[in-house]
């Protein structure tokens, strides 16, 4: 019997020993996944959510895949999800391109924005982060996964026809002399910059507010020698399905001040208010975790994710005050920011869930300069997502609508069946939840909206209402509750003493306007 080369032993005993641990795992799970299937049928959705949370062995499975992937040469991870590039860095093919449309309302938002902002006499500039797959930057075509890039570009000639300001950091990426290589400047496991090509950004930014805006602020807030610096190893949102194995870790910097900071961050839609030095306000103290393995989302540990609007005050400047529209993307070159201004104000438009947050801002406080500093994941959330919302609803038929509602508490407190709205001015918000259906069909609504002043708010619809199908023994309208945070911002300065709730019928066609509700301001 002819003898196997010894140098392909390694090419199929690998995957040998994967197959082996892997029907090993397989009966370990049955059991659990055994509970699922309800009355011979396989629930699908509860089998994914029991595997990324009870999966046994699930780090070490992923580890040995990992590490499988990686002697065998293998680039691609997952179902066609990742893909390992030469340097080691992963990268995320996108299976939904950027849209034409995504990108002319952006550019529309920025346009209206700017108009805005031209009468108030407020410099805006646009700051594009680059594709991590950037023509000259890196070692797949620009267009192998997705077309990010020549959006990117196509972007950037529309702002210059149209006289905005913009600092596209991809092309001093090319062209300035200190700029990071793509090793230092990508993280290899996450979407995000490292923490060094963040500071790298905010000299960009820095030198651009110093000579164009009224901004005078001190250049050594991004210079990296006047902090402590702490290392972590970190592994982000792009490897972890390859455990610790399919590609290197990544080193997450954290820059702490070796000076006196005194700062206060408010965030009244969270109800999150915290005062101190820069490591427990602007930063959320993670260094303070317990247990801090590779897998601590260090991306999170500056400012406040998943909120739509908030600010930072710092105590020691005096000047300088600065509106942001972004994403998650320049986290820390924000937070970094901040200790050269006296305010900087964060609006995501990823959260604005239907409220015009950017013109509440605008109205609420005076601004040096605007900016609006994003990758690609703003391309589809609208600035201004009220006057959408106003214009969907302005051609709906009003009349011979039959759907009905209950606003049944205000700050948590119940109503009481009246039409008087009871909160206190020092409140961040007034909170209305409650219930509506199109009962002519026996439906949820479309969709629910507060209107109030000048604005039209979106509710959060669709919320658990067993207790309503219970009454009308209709199990169509279990989740038939709304909820809606209307902040009191909007309801000061738009001097609003009542609002109504519009409620679309289930086939979208007509909307039913409730009568009014009459806001009751105390102290």
């Amino acid at each position: 019997m002819k003898k196997m080369p010894c140098k392909n032993i390694g090419v199929w005993i690998l995957p040998v020993l994967f197959a082996i641990v892997l029907f090993f795992l397989a009966g370990a799970n049955l059991k659990s996944f055994y509970c699922l299937i309800k009355d011979g049928k396989i629930d699908k959705n509860a089998i994914e959510n029991e595997y990324k949370s009870e999966f046994y062995r699930k780090d070490q499975f992923l580890d040995l895949y990992g590490m499988s992937l990686s002697a065998l040469g293998k680039k691609m991870l997952g179902n066609f999800e990742y893909v390992k590039d030469e340097s080691g860095i992963v990268h995320l093919i996108s299976s939904a391109s950027i849209t034409e449309e995504s990108t002319e309302q952006f550019l529309k938002d920025i346009l209206k924005l700017k108009e805005s902002l031209d009468k108030q006499g407020i410099p805006l500039v646009y700051v594009q982060i680059p594709s991590r797959e950037m023509e000259g930057y890196s070692d797949y075509p620009s267009n192998a996964f997705n077309k990010t890039d020549k959006t990117i570009k196509d972007l950037k000639k529309k702002l210059d026809d149209n006289n905005i300001d913009n600092i596209d950091i991809g092309e001093k990426c090319l062209d300035s002399p200190d700029a990071l290589p793509k090793d230092q400047f990508f993280f290899k496991t996450d979407i995000h910059l490292t923490t060094d090509a963040e500071m790298w950004v905010g000299k960009q930014l820095l030198a651009y507010l110093n000579e164009n805006t009224p901004c005078e602020i001190a250049p050594d807030i991004f210079d990296i020698n006047t902090y402590r610096k702490e290392t972590y190893s970190f592994r982000g949102n792009l490897a972890r399905e390859g455990g610790k194995y399919f590609t290197k870790a990544d080193e997450f910097i954290i820059y702490i001040p070796d000076y006196e900071t005194s700062f206060l961050l408010s965030n009244p839609l969270q109800g999150v208010e915290k005062s101190g030095i820069f490591d427990d306000t602007v930063m959320n103290s993670y260094t303070r975790l317990g247990d801090i393995d590779e897998y601590v989302y260090w991306v999170t540990n500056y400012l406040q994710f998943t909120s739509p609007f908030y600010n930072i005050t710092n105590n020691l400047k005096d000047k300088n005050n600065i509106l942001i529209i972004m994403d998650s993307m320049c986290f820390r070159t924000v937070s970094y920011l901040s200790l050269g201004c006296h305010k900087v104000t964060i609006l995501d438009p990823r959260y604005f869930g239907g409220t015009d947050y950017i013109d509440i801002a605008l109205k609420g406080d005076e601004y040096d300069a605007v900016i609006v500093c994003h990758s690609s994941t703003l391309f589809g959330n609208s600035f201004f997502p009220e006057q959408e919302q106003k214009e969907r609803l302005n051609i709906l038929n009003s009349e011979n609508s039959v759907t009905t509602h209950s606003l049944d508490y205000c700050n948590g407190v119940w109503t009481e069946n009246t039409n008087i709205l009871n909160a206190s001015r020092t409140s961040p918000y007034i909170e209305l939840s409650g219930w509506a259906a199109d009962l002519q069909v026996g439906l949820p609504a479309s969709n629910v909206y507060v209107a109030i002043g000048t604005h039209i708010l979106k509710c959060d619809y669709g919320i658990e209402s067993q207790s309503l199908a219970d009454y009308f023994n209709n199990i169509n309208l279990q989740n038939a509750g709304f909820n809606v945070k209307i902040p009191m911002d909007l309801v000061i300065t738009d001097q609003a003493d009542k609002c109504s709730l519009w409620v679309v019928s289930a086939d979208g066609t007509t909307v039913y306007k409730t009568f009014d509700y009459v806001i009751n301001l105390g102290e």
